[in-house]
């Protein structure tokens, strides 16, 4: 089935490898107001279907190792202006990733966002990028691995020690 979660409080795991909110598709809403936190995963998209996160609060993982979203599956995600999301890696999609950081902010210790096995397509009008802490060898602002595209709004700024934007294969970025 779809899961559908909208929350407005505290949804929150302080186990070693806690999850805030799983779900194998469906969508989650964080409204503004909102946290979601884990030691491991924020919010984490089993798949196979394809899920949808939209963030207007906060989103963390607090491990090193760990990721504010991770979808398994291809996912979407839209990061409002008073969204905040952190982890080790902020958001990670390991099959694809449809993304619009419509003002907000996303940053990890590694990667701010990094979208694996398929294109990634980011819109981004915020912040995207590397978080105190992050290692100086591999902390990246954005990470496409099979490539995509990047559209880097006016106001809209990508970081990283490494690379703002990394990409491992043909991509197109629009700054």
């Amino acid at each position: 089935g779809t899961a559908e979660v909208v929350n407005a409080g505290l949804v929150s795991n302080t186990n070693s490898y806690g999850i805030g909110i799983s779900l194998v598709s469906g969508s989650v809403t964080n409204q503004s107001g909102g946290t979601v936190s884990s030691s491991y995963f924020g919010i984490f998209a089993s798949g196979p279907g394809t899920s949808t996160v939209v963030n207007a609060g906060v989103i963390a993982g607090s491990n090193t190792v760990a990721n504010g979203v991770l979808f398994n599956a291809s996912g979407s995600l839209v990061n409002q202006s008073t969204g905040t999301i952190t982890g080790g890696t902020g958001v990670e999609a390991l099959n694809g990733l449809t993304l619009n950081n419509a003002g907000g902010k996303i940053g990890g210790l590694f990667a701010g966002i990094s979208v694996h096995g398929a294109a990634g397509d980011i819109a981004n009008s915020g912040s995207i990028g590397r978080i105190s802490g992050a290692d100086p060898e591999n902390a990246d602002g954005i990470e496409l691995v099979l490539g995509g595209t990047v559209t880097n709004a006016s106001g809209g700024t990508v970081s990283g020690l490494n690379s703002g934007i990394l990409a491992s294969a043909l991509a197109t970025v629009v700054n």
